[in-house]
């Protein structure tokens, strides 16, 4: 029996149609497709749209409806939950007829709730969704929310020509303005990208106006009425959406979805203020029909420009790390339970050479592990976690994301065992392949290591020989300092462990001509011999550098770090500029110390003269204005502001002088010249 007769699905009839990345800015309908039958409504996943119908349904009556905050790592299902969620929403129909809710598996109590939304919907004027990323449109906060409301009442997304197109629907005379220019055999939507300059734009706008007839001055009149302009106010957003997506007055019910919010405000604190008020107006504003779900990488306590949000968003949903597990499992790995129990069979009759596998390490087998045995096949327990740790060795700026990766490598894995008797499993070193172009391109690993690792299948036993290189490589990736260090060596016995690529045939063979081959590797200058260990060969100074850059990078993307660590030096310059200020007071000269008061919170009253200290970086200079405009004039207080200058090239220096510290901390002493030479530089 074929490894690929134990699936549900084949995994070489069908692909990873979106590579296991969902994004809400994309509506390709085979995409959309995939996602809703993939979506695994459990864990989660399952609480969170729970949540989410139930706080709508619930709030229904109100005012005023909760904005969802949805949270976690990169690639944990973040955007997709969101996406799915917005066309179950509306059951979205495909061409052929199916609905997304006929699609999606969903549990009894999901589609129970989505039928009481449905029901709201049809007793007040329908139901309606937009989603997408703040990041992907133009202008300020405002005008990219309403883009994304235009968008998705088929409107053009810019401001001033979806705006003149609701007037002319809202006057009766848009389906006589479109084909007036399309007689004149002109693409509509072409012109209306000219509209202050179009001609044909002119003379369909006079042939539907009763007071105007001269074609030459509608380009004024327009821009005079429909201005492009950089921002508005937000009852102008509100009123303008309304107008969008209201019938006779009245709006939906409607789900706003808008993704990726965290990596749009970054650490601009002025973005987090309009995103927090146009929060706050869509939510109060609009009849307690509008509900906005947002997503990040970060719960909302973890950092301080996303605090902001905390008021706003108060239904906070968390993926975690056994979600993607889940989804995992259950889209690729999903097996036939007539096929089960002939698994059980083969892992029963080889439990020994299974639990044999990187025995005394931290990845070793574990007691649950019988759990995961059939899930998880061809993939075992073992294996899985040298993967998961090794992702997380080399994935130190957060971007790799995990779900995407896991899905993709897993279904590619299966793929390529597919063929073989069942028996054959999966070698830790698969991954490298999968995984070996991205490193390059961020620094994970250097390009002549790929190149010595694929030179090796043009010789004797290559495609062994480039496997025991890749593998080489991936271990040594792995943590090694105190308290992280999982024991995995690059060591015959573990190298055995992890190439081994049948459980049926054993490992026997193969750890008989591994010291042989490994002698030879060393012989020809492929691998270094380090006491029992092997490294591929390399110098100490490109090892240095990769350090380097591998803290540098994960620096530059820790918000937070960068953040406490540019605090840190403004205060410390500040301090060093001011020493110990003091000024004498009245007319007998007395000295009075100057206390120095950071961040937002205001001081305490106290005896002493206060200076409070704000920056930029934290704060909008326009809140720190309004704040001293509120203040009485007997208000002792004295106040500074540093403004935000030089924010990316500051960030770049924190992110190096944090990672030369790590990776001084980290390599040690060296004794070698050139390691001495790599520490003094």
């Amino acid at each position: 029996m074929q490894t690929k007769e134990i699936f549900l699905r084949d995994p070489l009839t069908w692909k990873l149609v979106n590579e296991g990345v969902s994004s809400n800015n994309i509506e390709d309908l085979d995409t959309l497709r995939f996602e809703l039958e993939s979506f695994v409504c459990e864990g989660e996943y399952l609480q969170g749209m729970r949540r989410i119908l139930q706080s709508y349904r619930d709030n229904f009556k109100s005012p005023e409806q909760k904005a969802a905050w949805i949270s976690g790592f990169y690639g944990s299902g973040k955007s997709h939950l969101a996406k799915v969620l917005r066309y179950l929403w509306t059951n979205f129909a495909f061409p052929d007829g199916t609905t997304a809710r006929s699609i999606a598996h969903l549990p009894e109590e999901i589609t129970d709730l989505l039928t009481e939304i449905s029901t709201l919907g049809k007793r007040h004027n329908g139901l309606h969704m937009a989603g997408g990323t703040l990041k992907a449109g133009t202008g300020s906060v405002r005008l990219r929310v309403m883009s994304l409301f235009f968008k998705s009442v088929g409107l053009p997304e810019g401001y001033p020509y979806a705006k003149f197109l609701i007037h002319l629907k809202r006057d009766g005379k848009l389906e006589a303005f479109k084909k007036s220019i399309e007689d004149q055999g002109k693409n509509f939507n072409q012109e209306l990208g000219r509209l202050y300059g179009s001609g044909a734009v002119a003379k369909a706008y006079v042939s539907c106006s009763s007071h105007l007839k001269d074609p030459s001055q509608v380009g004024a009149l327009l821009r005079a009425d429909y201005p492009n302009v950089a921002d508005v106010s937000i009852s102008d957003m509100r009123d303008t959406i309304r107008e969008a997506i209201a019938a006779n007055g009245k709006l939906p019910c409607t789900l706003l979805v808008l993704d990726e919010i965290q990596q749009f405000i970054g650490l601009d604190a002025q973005l987090s203020l309009d995103v927090q008020e146009v929060t706050e107006a869509l939510s109060k504003e609009m009849d307690g029909r509008v509900m906005i779900v947002g997503t990040g990488q970060s719960a909302l306590n973890d950092m301080a420009n996303l605090q902001r949000l905390m008021g706003r968003f108060t239904i906070k949903i968390h993926l975690k790390d056994n979600d993607v597990e889940k989804v995992v499992r259950k889209v690729v790995l999903q097996k036939r339970d007539d096929k089960k129990p002939e698994i059980k069979e083969l892992i029963d009759k080889n439990e020994g050479e299974i639990t044999r596998q990187l025995k005394a390490t931290k990845l070793a087998t574990q007691s649950d592990d019988h759990l995961a045995y059939i899930p998880d096949f061809p993939l075992l327990p073992v294996r899985r976690r040298f993967w998961e740790r090794v992702l997380h060795s080399v994935d130190s700026t957060g971007t790799a994301a995990q779900m995407r990766t896991q899905l993709r490598v897993v279904h590619e894995a299966c793929r390529a065992c597919a063929s073989a008797e069942v028996g054959a499993i999966v070698p830790a070193d698969f991954l490298y392949d999968q995984i070996a172009n991205d490193l390059v391109s961020t620094g994970e690993m250097q390009k002549r290591f790929q190149e010595i690792i694929e030179q090796q299948k043009t010789k004797l036993d290559g495609a062994l020989r480039s496997r025991i290189c890749a593998l080489v490589f991936l271990i040594n990736k792995l943590p090694r300092e105190h308290g992280t260090d999982l024991g995995v060596r690059a060591e015959p016995e573990h190298l055995a462990d992890l190439l081994s690529e049948d459980l049926v045939t054993g490992s026997t063979q193969l750890r008989q001509k591994l010291p042989t081959l490994l002698d030879a590797m060393e012989q020809d200058g492929v691998l270094m011999k380090v006491e029992s260990e092997y490294r591929l060969q390399t110098t100490e100074g490109a090892a240095w550098e990769a350090e380097f850059r591998k803290r540098r990078a994960a620096a530059r993307n820790d918000d937070p770090l960068i953040a406490s660590r540019r605090s840190q030096l403004l205060s410390k310059g500040l301090d060093g500029a001011l020493g110990n200020p003091s000024v004498l007071h009245g007319d007998a000269k007395e000295r009075r110390k100057i206390t120095i008061h950071y961040g937002e919170d205001k001081p305490e009253q106290s005896d002493s003269i206060t200076l409070w200290v704000r920056d930029g970086f934290t704060v909008p200079e326009a809140s720190v204005l309004s704040d001293i405009r509120k203040l009485s004039t007997d208000d002792p207080t004295l106040h500074l502001f540093l403004p935000k200058l030089h924010a990316d090239e500051l960030k770049s220096a924190i992110a190096a002088a944090q990672a030369a510290e790590e990776t001084l901390h980290f390599k040690g002493n060296p004794t070698s010249d050139e390691g001495k030479e790599c520490r003094k530089s």
